[in-house]
């Protein structure tokens, strides 16, 4: 150990006779340790709940959805081209409208989809979603459960509209986009069957989302050889842009057709993450800031203090470079320490997150279990911030002490 480290021990160790000195270094080590700590369960716990719901909406939702803006004719001949670019899996076609839902005395409005029992599954991860009798059964087999048509509803839909009793209960479906009769216009109004209830972990789905047969669907919206688009699963949910251009190839008349990944139609949510997730590391961050005040306060003090042996170090052959090891030793030694016991208190909490459940939330909320994922590029940065920020705390009082000028301290000693 070089000169200057075993002196910046002795004098870390020699302030503990200055109590005022020891408390201020003391809350300096807390100070880094609890930021470090604190920012990086707030970002692994951030990153669990994207995780989350990025699950939640990729087990539900398309990858890349065309849409168009007056449906698509002879929708069966499009499904080959498509299923030809290369990083598409799987193709479905679906109809979607709006409607008024009727039933158990309540009416709520909703949003109707039409998709295939054949195809949907392969692009949506419907089935391990049902609740009721049409659990652990594939998506066409529970749309035959009864020889009536039937209708699957959101869990949360479900509830409000008083749906309990699945293949007992009537829903009345009323569209605005109804048939011209003797009388003028009359909207369109249809009974079915309410087979069971499905549960994504989505709350906007669970709310609004009705699935019905593709077939039955085209019947009631009076669209037989229409569809409102084709959901589409990417083998890879991150690189979509490319599926996009090569679908527009597909589809020339863009006017008539819009394409929109799985990012587009959920950027507010993933921005509002996005900047969630920021203020909170800006936040904390104040916390390591006002360590390495602290930090500043105790070498500034020390400096102060040790005046006379400063001078005295540099008469006897100590280099400014010497004095200034010394001190940013010294300061360093209290940051590095923070940050490993805060390194240590933050992972050891997310352990316990994730593997001992110790949090548990309210069973209202869609997950009972705080979610907490940890990145190695989250980790790096909370250091290499620590450090930076402990370093600049350290910087000024060092610098300071290398321009003591021994002859006028000595003088007046």
């Amino acid at each position: 150990m070089k000169i200057h480290q075993r002196l910046a021990l002795r004098l870390l160790f020699a302030s503990r006779k200055n109590t005022f000195l020891s408390l201020i270094a003391t809350l300096a080590v807390l100070s880094v340790m609890f930021g470090v700590a604190f920012l990086l369960i707030v970002l692994a716990v951030m990153e669990g709940f994207e995780g989350d719901f990025r699950e939640k909406i990729l087990g539900f939702d398309a990858h890349v959805v065309v849409q168009g803006k007056n449906g698509i004719a002879d929708y069966q001949k499009w499904i080959a081209p498509m299923l030809e670019i290369p990083g598409i899996a799987a193709v479905s076609p679906f109809v979607q409208g709006e409607v008024l839902l009727s039933a158990g005395g309540k009416h709520q409005g909703a949003l109707v989809r039409g998709v295939d029992p054949t195809l949907t599954p392969a692009v949506l991860d419907i089935e391990n979603t049902f609740q009721d009798v049409c659990e652990k059964k594939t998506l066409k087999a529970c749309f035959e459960t009864f020889a009536d048509p039937g209708v699957l509803v959101g869990s949360e839909l479900a509830q409000g509209l008083h749906l309990f009793s699945a293949g007992k209960q009537q829903v009345t479906f009323l569209s605005p986009m109804g048939v011209l009769g003797p009388f003028g216009f009359e909207p369109q109004l249809r009974e079915f069957r309410y087979i069971d209830s499905f549960r994504t972990g989505y709350y906007d789905y669970d709310t609004r989302v009705v699935l019905m047969p593709l077939k039955e669907a085209q019947a009631f919206f009076g669209n037989e050889n229409k569809v409102s688009g084709f959901e589409i699963k990417a083998k890879d949910a991150d690189h979509t842009a490319t599926i996009k251009r090569q679908l527009r190839a597909v589809f020339p008349n863009e006017g008539e057709v819009t394409i929109r990944d799985w990012k587009d139609r959920n950027q507010r949510l993933f921005s509002a993450l996005l900047l969630e997730k920021i203020v909170m590391f800006v936040v904390l961050c104040l916390i390591i800031l006002v360590a390495s005040f602290l930090i500043f306060s105790t070498l500034s003090m020390l400096v102060s203090e040790k005046y006379f042996q400063i001078a005295v170090l540099r008469t006897l052959g100590f280099s400014g470079r010497d004095v200034l090891s010394l001190f940013l030793f010294q300061g360093g030694l209290l940051g590095i320490f923070g940050v490993v016991l805060g390194l240590g208190a933050g992972l050891l909490t997310i352990y316990g997150l994730d593997h001992t459940h110790f949090v548990q939330l309210p069973s209202q909320y869609y997950s009972t279990t705080i979610p907490v994922k940890i990145r190695l590029s989250n980790v790096f940065g909370t250091l290499t911030i620590a450090l930076g920020l402990v370093g600049l705390g350290c910087w000024y009082p060092s610098t300071r002490a290398t321009k003591i000028r021994p002859v006028e301290v000595l003088r007046h000693e």
